[in-house]
């Protein structure tokens, strides 16, 4: 059991599919960018999408014009509140 850290000039898929190799079987901690999920879906791997990142995007979303959107964000930053009080 351990974790691997990688530092590459390039985000392209190309490095996410050289490390880790397939089959790859733990869980890859990663950002909404679009080659984790391309890895996640060709390589059927559990993926944690970072919760820091969900956080910025849902407070941005308190700040749209649409008042359901809103309301909803405020709840979901409430409940992430809740998640982390714990």
């Amino acid at each position: 059991q351990f974790t691997v850290f990688h530092i590459d000039p390039s985000r392209s898929a190309d490095v996410l599919t050289q490390i880790p190799s397939p089959p790859f079987q733990g869980v890859l901690g990663c950002d909404y960018f679009s080659a984790y999920r391309k890895y996640m879906e060709e390589h059927n791997t559990q993926v944690q999408f970072c919760l820091a990142h969900l956080i910025r995007d849902v407070k941005f979303l308190t700040t749209l014009p649409d008042a359901a959107t809103r309301r909803w964000a405020d709840q979901m930053l409430q409940a992430l509140r809740q998640l982390f009080h714990v």
